[in-house]
């Protein structure tokens, strides 16, 4: 995946900040952040299976490219590559986020935070979230219709939506087994499905 060319030259430092979710990925596959310095791509962070990362897992990850190590020039670019075998291995990349700094340029850094079920810091923090097999949502990643598998119907279900980020994308009542997710953008999204007692949570990647 490669951005865009920017016009770099008044920063001291670049923050690449990006969401990521592994699936299918063997132990010391890897992927990568690089920067086009306007002669050559430089990679900036690199992430390993097994060492970085474990399949199945969200992550946040900051990357900080510093003036002082590589060239800013006016049509820089960034991108993602993916070193898999082929059989099904994907990194799915959301919410890239490049900020600019003009001011003082720290030291490069790199750091990488994985969210596993902390799916708090997105939804809220209500008392009764349970994030569980209460229901299963397949196929996933989905393109357009996501079905909806429920262990237990006893009380009306509500659902919402929400992406990375938050938003509310999607609102209904669970009147039947499956949702068109079609017109969504690809990423990242949880469901969360309330049945008056409890508030429960599934993630799922549209693609």
């Amino acid at each position: 995946m490669t951005l865009g060319t920017f016009d770099v030259t008044s920063y001291n430092s670049i923050e690449i900040e990006f969401y990521f979710y592994p699936n299918s990925m063997e132990n010391g596959e890897d992927f990568w952040v690089q920067f086009h310095d306007g002669g050559s791509w430089n990679t900036v962070a690199a992430y390993a299976s097994g060492t970085d990362f474990e399949n199945n897992s969200f992550y946040n990850a900051t990357v900080t490219v510093d003036n002082g190590v590589y060239n800013f020039p006016t049509n820089a670019q960034f991108r993602f590559r993916c070193d898999a075998s082929g059989n099904g291995d994907r990194i799915y990349i959301d919410q890239v986020t490049i900020t600019g700094n003009s001011g003082f340029a720290p030291i490069q850094t790199n750091t990488i935070t994985n969210l596993g079920g902390a799916f708090e810091g997105f939804l809220g923090d209500e008392d009764n979230i349970y994030i569980e097999r209460d229901f299963v949502l397949y196929p996933n990643p989905v393109k357009t219709t996501l079905n909806v598998k429920l262990f237990d119907v006893s009380n009306v279900m509500t659902y919402r939506i929400v992406n990375i980020m938050g938003q509310i994308v999607l609102t209904g009542v669970l009147s039947r087994d499956s949702i068109d997710v079609e017109k969504l953008k690809n990423g990242i999204y949880f469901m969360e499905v309330n049945d008056g007692e409890e508030l429960m949570i599934q993630s799922f990647i549209k693609e």
